[in-house]
């Protein structure tokens, strides 16, 4: 009992957490070019997660790591944190908070969609009526509930969060079968992922030098979206006896995530994003349940 209540204090710290980088996402990018933010939380991010490595005195394991596998780590850093975050960016800067965090928590149903085409894995009727019942929620947030409608928002903007989904996607199903240590795979990553963004802006953006101001809400972000919550998240599910459980508090992100975009950015929240993203979490939850009985 004491270790389910230790473990969904945790789970409740990452979520509440993860709850607020959406916001972070816009402040951020008032002043910041989307490429300049994946610069400096990348950078950010990189140097927390190499004083985790020491703290946990993994520095020798880079000795037995060989040139493949840093090959792995620099595709993987391609995608994550380069692709996905560069994207996923780019999305928030052209739409509403609101819009982009809710089509981002689409990424569930994504990996559902690419397990049927990547390892031909059969659904059952219920399991697609989930994914359309998500499917549908996405098209209420982006059409605001006029279905007649789909371009009341960013049409590139759209795009972009869900080709950050797809990319995202990808990065999952590679990174679960790998069997390294996870502070040596995030700190590698981010390492390549830094370097991707310093060479992209050096070439193809011009860096203004930051101002404190600027780099607070990066450091913020490179800290609690890219980095530390991933750590507070694992501690959540190593002290649960049931790892069902914890998972179950992950679908309260986006809702928390509406209340801070709605307190701090000021922004009015649609009927349609919360009937949407009640929609999106039901096909989600549905679609595991259905997995789980394997109706």
């Amino acid at each position: 009992m004491m270790e389910n209540k230790k473990s969904l204090i945790f789970a409740g710290i990452a979520v509440l957490l993860w709850s607020t980088v959406a916001t972070a996402f816009k402040i951020a990018l008032r002043n910041l070019q989307p490429f300049e933010l994946m610069l400096y939380s990348t950078i950010f991010s990189t140097i927390i997660l190499f004083i985790i490595v020491i703290i946990k005195q993994q520095i020798s394991s880079f000795k037995y790591l060989k040139i493949k596998d840093y090959l792995l780590f620099a595709i993987l850093g391609l995608l994550v944190p380069f692709g996905y975050y560069s994207i996923l960016f780019l999305a928030y800067d052209l739409l509403p908070a609101q819009i982009a965090q809710a089509i981002n928590f689409t990424w569930p149903i994504a990996i559902v969609l690419l397990s049927v085409i990547l390892k031909k894995e059969k659904l059952s009727i219920l399991q697609f009526l989930a994914i359309f019942i998500s499917f549908i929620g996405a098209y209420t947030v982006i059409s605001g509930g006029n279905f007649n409608n789909i371009v009341n928002f960013n049409i590139k903007g759209i795009l972009f969060a869900f080709l950050s989904v797809f990319i995202w996607t990808i990065y999952w199903f590679i990174n679960k079968e790998l069997k390294y240590d996870m502070s040596i795979t995030l700190f590698l990553i981010f390492f390549f992922g830094s370097i991707y963004a310093l060479i992209t802006n050096i070439f193809f953006h011009q860096i203004a030098f930051p101002t404190i101001n600027d780099l607070i809400p990066a450091f913020y972000i490179g800290l609690f979206e890219m980095s530390i919550t991933f750590y507070i998240w694992l501690i959540a599910l190593k002290s649960s006896s049931s790892t069902r459980l914890v998972n179950n508090v992950i679908y309260l992100t986006p809702f928390i995530s509406l209340l801070i975009i709605s307190f701090i950015l000021k922004e009015t929240i649609n009927n349609s994003t919360i009937i949407g993203l009640l929609l999106i979490v039901s096909g989600i939850i549905l679609q595991l349940i259905c997995k789980n009985k394997k109706y």
